[in-house]
């Protein structure tokens, strides 16, 4: 079986600074992986070239997800595949209630 994500010398730049240089990694299916580290690390970095924040740019390699090039995708085409970035703490829409939005995200990916 293939892996799920596998990043290929991933280099990323914001602005220009060079914040993640020559990331390599291979996720298979069924594994979990927690990224720890300090502040300034690079956890968060990754997580943003991931989802396809538009201030990060990986300026090299590669980032297969499901055969899909990531890096060739929108933010929306990632969020529908399943690459999107949640909040730790998001800020309540009053009205909105959280049973609700979740099931507006799962039915707007199913189409």
């Amino acid at each position: 079986m293939p892996p799920v994500a596998t990043l290929k010398n991933v280099t990323v730049t914001f602005g220009t600074d060079r914040v993640l240089d020559s990331v390599n990694l291979i996720l298979d299916q069924g594994e979990r992986l927690c990224l720890t580290g300090r502040n300034g690390s690079g956890k968060s970095t990754l997580a943003k070239i991931l989802s396809g924040h538009p201030a990060y740019e990986a300026t090299s390699g590669e980032i297969i997800f499901d055969g899909k090039n990531l890096l060739e995708m929108d933010a929306e085409e990632r969020s529908l595949a399943g690459v999107f970035m949640g909040f730790q703490y998001p800020v309540e829409v009053p009205g909105v209630n959280n049973a609700e939005f979740l099931r507006m995200a799962h039915n707007a990916r199913r189409v």
